[in-house]
């Protein structure tokens, strides 16, 4: 309202309300880098086109020890005795440079375990961006799906939701020499 004037009592306690306030945001991680964004990972990420997964996620973490960042292993899953083996969440969150993946081969039943740094690579701003994992044989790779158009070619290791936008690979464990050719992860014009 205009001319409305804020009693003597709530002037003088304002400076103190508006400091608590934003001790509170800080607190919440407002204070520290945050975007809306979304962050998925899929252990077939191959399946529309018939590939069945290659491996079982037994646990990951997405951010630091005790940052508040998503985690999930089959100790603190409630509802079986295995974790989702695909999943996105998306909203304003902090902005996480780090996963760690645990996961089986089906086919060699050998457990893996990585764990991806990738904040140094992250671009400033990745508003609704998606950071994206996945797992192959004992390789795990981390991409960042950026809002960009691409009309190229699409690049066969790239995730079917990102066949026609510009991806980043943000990280990608060491590929031993025994570990067979991933199935394809674009679309079917690869073929």
């Amino acid at each position: 309202m205009p001319g409305h004037r804020v009693s003597s009592p709530m002037r003088k306690s304002l400076p103190v309300i508006v400091i608590a306030a934003a001790s509170m945001l800080g607190a919440c991680g407002f204070g520290s880098r945050g975007a809306f964004y979304s962050f998925e990972y899929d252990t077939a990420p191959s399946r529309h086109r018939g590939f069945p997964p290659d491996t079982e996620l037994l646990e990951f973490r997405f951010g630091e020890p005790g940052d508040g960042g998503e985690a999930k292993s089959a100790a603190t899953w409630p509802y079986s005795d295995h974790i989702p083996q695909s999943t996105t969440i998306a909203g304003y969150m902090r902005i996480r440079g780090t996963i760690y993946a645990k996961w089986k081969s089906l086919a060699s039943g050998k457990v893996s375990a990585a764990t991806a740094h990738f904040a140094d690579r992250l671009p400033r701003d990745i508003s609704h961006c998606t950071v994206y994992f996945t797992t192959y044989g004992n390789r795990l790779t981390v991409f960042l799906i950026t809002t960009v158009d691409e009309k190229s070619a699409p690049v066969p290791d790239r995730p079917l939701l990102a066949q026609h936008q510009k991806t980043i690979v943000l990280y990608q464990s060491a590929i031993p020499a025994d570990l067979p050719a991933a199935p394809p992860m674009g679309n079917a014009l690869e073929q």
